[in-house]
């Protein structure tokens, strides 16, 4: 069913292309949602700190780009964001309450905390098949635009 949606969908397509433009905008203003401004704030905010932080580490830090070295750049990044988001408590002596509430923003985490809490965790804090780039995006995505402004000023 869903296949043959997305085939009459391309056929209309190409059919949009020869309507006139006014025509083609008024279209989208009835199909195209726009985001929040404050999510797209968000999201350029997320990547442009992404940028700055990796800009510094690589200014200011010698790294190599070993994946499995322990002086690379994203393993460093991933430790340290980690750090900040458990209330710069090490991970030896547990996840703290406010780490847990930051992780419940992610909607992954919160569907599936209610099915294993404990093999939940473990795949986001421990899991090593997870790369230090995909955790950071993960760690970074949680965060408020504040929260990141805070990493930067006070822990970098």
């Amino acid at each position: 069913m869903i296949y043959l949606i997305f085939i009459v969908l391309y056929k209309l397509m190409k059919y949009l292309n020869l309507l006139p433009d006014d025509i083609i905008d008024y279209i989208y203003t009835l199909i195209y949602f726009t985001q929040s401004p404050f999510l797209i704030s968000d999201i350029k905010h997320y990547f442009n700190i992404k940028k700055l932080i990796i800009n510094i580490y690589n200014e200011y830090y010698v790294y190599t780009n070993y994946i499995n070295n322990e002086f690379n750049i994203y393993n460093a990044i991933e430790n340290d964001i980690l750090f900040f988001l458990n209330d710069k408590i090490s991970y030896n002596y547990g996840i703290t309450r406010n780490n847990l509430y930051k992780l419940e923003r992610l909607l992954s985490y919160s569907i599936k905390k209610n099915i294993n809490l404990k093999k939940t965790n473990y795949n986001f804090y421990i899991n090593n098949k997870i790369s230090a780039i995909s955790r950071i995006n993960r760690c970074l995505s949680i965060l408020t635009i504040d929260e990141r402004n805070d990493f930067i000023k006070n822990y970098i």
